[in-house]
Order: C-alpha cells, then structure tokens, then sequence
C-alpha cells in the first residue's frame, strides 16, 4: 500500500489562506451599505425638518402677532408728584427748671406721665426759707412794737409842743422816729413776701397740659435756679414742620389746604406758615402746618416722621405712555413703537421703532417726547416681544 506523502511544515494552506479576505469584503459591503441607508432615511428626516420650519414659518406670516395700539395725545404739560420730608413737632415743648436754687425735695413724675395744667412736678426743700420767714415774722412784730411807741412818743411831744413845754427840734426828731419805723415795718413785710414768693416758687408746676418725656433730676439733688429738671411737650396740639425750597414755598400761601402722608395715609392739612429764614444747613424754610384730628386721634406723637405732597405743575410739551410700551434703548433713551399700515393689507401693520427721553416717571406710566407725534398709532403694550419690521395686527383696545 502506497503512502499519501505528508504536507510539509513550512507550506501555507492556500485554501485556508483565501478564505479571510473573502470574509472582509463581505463585511465592508455590508457596513456601507447600512451607511447607505442611515444616510437616506437622515435625509429625508432633515428635508421634512426644513419642510416643517418652512411651513410654520409660513403659518406665522399667515398670522401676525395681535398687539394693542392706540393713538397718542400730545400735552403742554404735566403735573409732577414731589414729596418733602417733615415731622410731627408738639406746637408747645419746654425744660422746665426751678427758679431759686436749692435741694430736690421730690418728684412727683417720671418719663411718660401726663399732666395738666397746673399740676404740681416737683418740690424744693424750703426748710431754710421757712426758717428765713420765721425770723422775718418776729422781726415784724419787734418792727411794729417800735412803731406804736414811735407813735405814741410823737403824739406826747405834739401835746408838749403845743402848750410850749417841748421845742420844735424835739417834735421833729418824735416824726422822724415814728416814720422811720413805718418804714422798717415795710421793709421787713418786703423781704417777707420775697420770701413767699421763694416758697411759692420751691414748687415746679407744669405750665400747660402735656407729656414728660424727660426728667434730669433726682430727688437729693442740688440744683441751680433756671437748671432743666424736666422737659415737658404738649399733647393736645400738635403741627408738622417741613422744609421746602425757598422757590416752591413761594408759590403757596397760608390758609391752603394740603397733602400729609403719614403712616402711609394722606390726610389734608391747612398751611399755618412759612417761617421767614432758611436753613443754614438745608437751604430751605419751614413750613408750618396742623396735624388734623384724625391722625391725632390715630396717636400722632412728636417726632414722627411725615411727608409734604405737592403738585408742580410743568410746562413741557410731550405725552402719557403706559411703562410696559417702552423698552431700554441707547445713550439713555427708550424705545417705543409705532405702526406703519401696510400696503398690502389695511388690516396689517409693520412694526416702526422711535426713541423718546422720558421726562416724568410714575409706577404704572412715564411722561415722554421724542420722535413722536401727535395721532401717533403706539403700541400699547408688549413692546418687548417685538422687532422693527415685523408685521402685526392690532386687537381691539379696551379705551379704544
């Protein structure tokens, strides 16, 4: 039996060797042609893409964007809100003090208390005026005792005198004695009712009814006379200061009724005065009003802080805006726009820009003048949503 001779070691397979690349080529056909196809079906996704952005875009041109417009009015003028800070002042505040000097017996009220006119506050120990009194008082009498014997010495030498037994000289010298000590008695009755009056005056009482609000003394204390032991405001009347520029003070007059803001309330109020002096510091005078029962009775107090409203009226060609119809523009202006009817269709609009400066802002809408011009056709709100060139359609305006 013959052998099949054995494959050498060395020799490649050529059939085993063909096979790979065969396998390759299958494989790079395959991926191209998945290539192929994600590439198709991507382009017919982007081409309804853009079929669909055109058609909306053709939508919108179809439907403009319904806006609210209406026809500005031009004004001289307008009248501008200012307001001016002032306060609740009591019409009466005073120190009190004693007007002699001496020792704080007691103090009959503290930091809060309400007194009335008259009331007592305070008391000076008058030990020693006492005392001074008592020895007036006897000296008194010692006054009168030398005055009745003066008297009666005068009368004898008169008796004398007349029947020749006393010479003129003696009599003058009885008038003279006898007068001297009616003076004495004047005088000390004089340093007795000084020495009343010193008593009297020991007792501090308040002036007018009102409130203490600050009390410097203790009771022990020694104090001067015309020294501040206690400050008293009145209650019953209050007024509010405010200070104005001397150029707009001028311009009202007393008697004219007011606005008070206070406590965020308006109350009106009737101008009392204008002090005749500005400020050293402010550069303003003080106007004087009433504080109304009203906020006295809502507990008005000194002190409170308060503002003046007042209406100036400026002379200044232009028109009312509401905010919303403006939009920031450049170098401090702002953007508005105005409709331009198209030719096309009576219905549509295209979208103008105009810059104005606003002269007067409020909350709710601004005082402008620019480009505008009277009968102007202004979109009325919105203006952010829109472009220059942009084509819309107005809706019925509430005012319109």
């Amino acid at each position: 039996m013959t052998d099949k001779p054995s494959e050498t070691l060395g020799e490649p397979n050529v059939e085993q060797a063909s096979g790979k690349p065969k396998k390759l080529i299958v494989s790079g056909l395959i991926i191209a042609g998945l290539v192929g196809v994600t590439a198709a079906i991507g382009g017919i996704i982007t081409g309804n893409a853009a079929e669909e952005a055109e058609a909306r875009q053709d939508v919108a041109a179809a439907r403009p964007l319904p806006v609210e417009a209406r026809r500005i009015s031009f004004t001289d003028g307008y009248d501008q809100q200012r307001q001016f800070a002032g306060l609740v002042a009591a019409q009466r505040q005073v120190d009190l003090g004693f007007q002699i000097n001496g020792m704080v017996a007691e103090m009959l009220v503290d930091e809060g208390d309400v007194v009335a006119a008259g009331d007592i506050i305070g008391r000076l120990d008058t030990d020693r005026l006492e005392a001074d009194r008592a020895r007036l008082a006897a000296s008194l009498a010692e006054r009168r005792a030398d005055a009745k014997l003066a008297r009666q010495t005068l009368d004898r030498q008169r008796d004398l005198n007349k029947r020749g037994h006393a010479s003129d000289q003696v009599l003058d010298e009885a008038v003279t004695t006898s007068e001297r000590a009616q003076a004495a008695i004047a005088a000390t009755e004089a340093q007795i009712a000084l020495l009343d009056v010193d008593i009297e005056d020991a007792s501090l009482t308040a002036p007018f009814a009102g409130t203490i609000t600050r009390r410097m003394v203790d009771e022990g204390a020694v104090i001067s006379a015309g020294a501040a032991a206690i400050r008293l405001i009145e209650t019953g009347a209050l007024e509010a200061r405010v200070g104005l520029p001397p150029k707009l003070a001028a311009l009202h007059s007393v008697g004219e009724q007011m606005q008070l803001i206070w406590r965020g309330e308006s109350h009106t109020a009737t101008l009392q005065n204008v002090l005749p002096a500005v400020g050293r510091n402010s550069r303003t005078v003080t106007a004087i009003l009433d504080v109304p029962d009203a906020m006295r009775l809502a507990g008005a107090t000194d002190g409170e802080l308060l503002q003046l409203q007042i209406t100036d009226q400026v002379f200044e060609r232009g028109a009312w805006l509401p905010n919303d119809a403006m939009t920031e523009g450049l170098r401090g202006l702002w953007s508005v726009y105005t409709l331009i009817p198209t030719p096309e269709n009576g219905d549509l609009y295209t979208v103008q820009r105009a810059e104005v400066e606003m002269l007067y802002a409020e909350a709710e809408q601004s005082y402008v003048a620019g480009t505008l011009a009277n009968d102007d056709y202004v979109v009325w709100h919105g203006a952010h949503r829109l472009t220059p060139g942009q084509v819309v359609r107005v809706t019925p305006s509430p005012e319109s």
